[in-house]
């Protein structure tokens, strides 16, 4: 169970040892706890705490929705032209602790070393990008307050070998997952909507506009010129508007085009992520 020895956090479970937890917040009263989940990794030990918490703050009136197109040529693209760019993992150091690794004989002192050394950097990479999905998710969060996300399959996707590299770098599921965690302490609602057909289908009129991959900006027939990937935010935006009832506090198709004019100045990137 988990006890205050003078500044420290101290965890103490029967049969393992003594564990000090560091904490960047108050925690709940120990009555609240439901599970601990801890996790050895390269780096250091991990404890996950999970508490029952029934003090969610209730949903207010939606003022401030969002839809959010997830890519790799961008990570996200948002509904009112915001970008976030794409994860790129440097992999120089990676190699070289690989091909250390591959000279040593398998199963000596030297081999052992060299492959703590190997999964300490990966630890040091998935820490790194993990601070940075939380301080992201919780940045949108904060933004907006009705969002919409596309529900991927993953598993289709990677089938793909010459983009299983990247969709895997991008990490779409765990941001979502962050996103609903965030989202529902808030108060937010997250709505998940089937993402076919969002960059074929125009933001502004409805029409079936056939492209390729490769072509990256919406040219309709009505005169909307866009990114592609923010026309295919808004579509997403249009889709959870309609599964959450139609209405909350502005019109579908009217959010579309008040986002193309926000849209022609151009996408850019959110300054504090």
């Amino acid at each position: 169970m988990l006890k205050r020895e003078g500044n420290k956090t101290v965890l103490r479970i029967k049969g393992l040892p003594r564990i000090e937890v560091k904490t960047s917040r108050e925690l709940p009263p120990n009555g609240l706890l439901r599970a601990i989940r801890i996790t050895r990794k390269a780096l250091r030990t991990e404890v996950a705490l999970s508490y029952e918490i029934d003090d969610v703050p209730a949903a207010e009136q939606i003022t401030n929705p969002v839809g959010i197109d997830m890519g790799i040529t961008k990570r996200l693209t948002l509904s009112d032209g915001e970008t976030v760019e794409k994860r790129v993992i440097d992999r120089s150091k990676i190699i070289r602790l690989q091909r250390s690794v591959s000279r040593k004989k398998k199963g000596s002192n030297n081999w052992k070393k060299a492959v703590l050394l190997l999964a300490r950097e990966w630890q040091r990479i998935s820490d790194k990008e993990r601070d940075y999905l939380h301080r992201l998710s919780a940045e949108i969060v904060k933004m907006y307050d009705f969002i919409v996300v596309e529900k991927l399959r993953t598993k289709n996707m990677v089938r793909n070998s010459k983009l299983a590299r990247s969709i895997h770098e991008q990490n779409w599921g765990k941001l979502i997952t962050l996103l609903n965690e965030k989202a529902e302490s808030a108060g937010v609602r997250v709505v998940e909507v089937d993402p076919r057909g969002t960059s074929q289908e125009c933001s502004g009129c409805g029409a079936t506009v056939k492209k390729s991959l490769s072509v990256r900006t919406h040219r309709c027939e009505c005169g909307v010129v866009m990114d592609r990937d923010v026309n295919a935010a808004i579509n997403i935006l249009h889709r959870g508007i309609s599964i959450a009832g139609g209405k909350l506090g502005l019109e579908s198709r009217m959010a579309g085009r008040m986002r193309v004019k926000r849209a022609e100045v151009g996408p850019v990137r959110p300054g504090t992520v």
